[in-house]
């Protein structure tokens, strides 16, 4: 399952450079919303398995259209992250 998170444009360049991500947990959602994001966030996607999101998905409102991943820093780490694309929100 492709999860994503937003993140600095520097954080970002490190995770996507190899050098790891932000520590603490990191919020992931299955489908990004530019909209909950700051403006200026580049948006990462890391593909977990099925099982362990499973084992990191949060109790979402129904009101919400994607799925809540809470990782520990530790666990998204060992995934490569790449750089998605994402359309800006209108």
């Amino acid at each position: 399952m492709l999860v994503y998170t937003p993140l600095s444009p520097e954080e970002a360049k490190r995770a996507v450079r190899g050098d790891g991500l932000p520590n603490g947990e990191l919020f992931f959602v299955d489908r990004p919303d530019p909209g909950e994001a700051n403006e200026d966030a580049v948006w990462i996607v890391i593909d977990l398995p099925d099982a362990e999101a499973a084992a990191y998905e949060q109790d979402s409102p129904p009101e919400l259209s994607y799925r809540e991943f809470a990782l520990p820093a530790a666990v998204a780490n060992r995934f490569v992250a790449r750089r998605a694309d994402v359309a800006p929100s209108e």
